[in-house]
């Protein structure tokens, strides 16, 4: 292996984060599902073009949604997800006045705090780091909880 090459396949030298599962992390939720939605359209398009004779106009619908329709399930997962941790963030937010001191007595008794914040529900790690870094607490990708 040549010198600096990353250690794990798919990932670059010194890259911060692994390669998305899906290979569209880029995108957005909203870019995705309109991408899905096109592939899927052009197909039906094929269809339709063809007047329902050819093979090459079901082959195109088939490829459409078979590649499409994955883009379209990822990205209303991912506007699922992304509304999940807003409410969650928000109702954090809402509750910080509460969490400040509980926090606060963690750190000092030497507590997890992303522990003690999943033990009062919160589920996205992504929530838990904002919320202690609103409480001076920098939590780092391994210890959110």
């Amino acid at each position: 292996m040549a010198p600096g090459a990353g250690d794990r396949p798919g990932r670059a030298a010194g890259s911060g984060s692994p390669p998305s599962p899906d290979g569209l992390g880029m995108l957005s939720p909203n870019a995705k599902l309109l991408a899905g939605g096109l592939l899927i359209a052009c197909g039906v398009a094929l269809v339709l073009v063809n007047q329902f004779t050819t093979s090459a106009g079901y082959l195109g619908l088939g490829l459409g949604v078979v590649l499409g329709g994955p883009m379209v399930r990822m990205g209303l997962a991912e506007r699922r997800r992304l509304a999940f941790e807003a409410a969650e963030l928000a109702r954090g937010l809402a509750e910080l006045p509460e969490l400040r001191p509980a926090i606060a007595a963690a750190v000092a008794a030497g507590h997890h705090v992303g522990r003690l914040l999943k033990q009062r529900g919160y589920t996205s790690a992504r929530v838990r780091r904002k919320l202690a870094l609103e409480c001076d607490v920098i939590l780092q990708q391994g210890e959110v909880g």
